[in-house]
């Protein structure tokens, strides 16, 4: 039978040599972050987004910046406590803005009120004495 050209064998050293390999990932230092792992910061940002829709605005300041400081620490990113940080501050400011509107807008009622309130006592009384 004809089987064609005759393939060479391959010899000792190309059979033994082994297969080209890819370079080692390069080493991270302890307490990297990389994607994939959890982001331990994550928690407290999305508590601080919560605790500062919700009113509790002071608490989602202190949140945001734990949970930045949290994900700063593994290099890990911190969109999450920017994010609550940011809702937490702008909440915050516009409370104490709309406190002080109510305070105004209450004096000036009391004001009115007391200006409008002045003593008109009426002074005619008349005794009758009876039969």
């Amino acid at each position: 039978m004809d089987q064609g050209p005759a393939q060479p064998q391959p010899t000792q050293e190309q059979v033994a040599a082994p297969a080209p390999q890819a370079p080692p990932a390069p080493q991270q230092a302890a307490g990297s972050w990389t994607p994939g792992r959890e982001n331990p910061g994550q928690l407290f940002g999305i508590l601080s987004i919560v605790f500062s829709i919700i009113g509790l605005s002071v608490v989602g300041i202190v949140m945001g910046v734990l949970s930045r400081n949290k994900s700063k620490a593994v290099s890990a990113p911190t969109t999450l406590g920017t994010v609550g940080l940011s809702l937490s501050i702008v909440f915050t400011v516009l409370g104490v803005l709309w406190l002080i509107t109510v305070v105004l807008v209450s004096l000036a009622g009391v004001q009115e009120a007391a200006k409008n309130n002045t003593t008109q006592t009426d002074y005619n009384y008349s005794i009758t004495e009876g039969n």
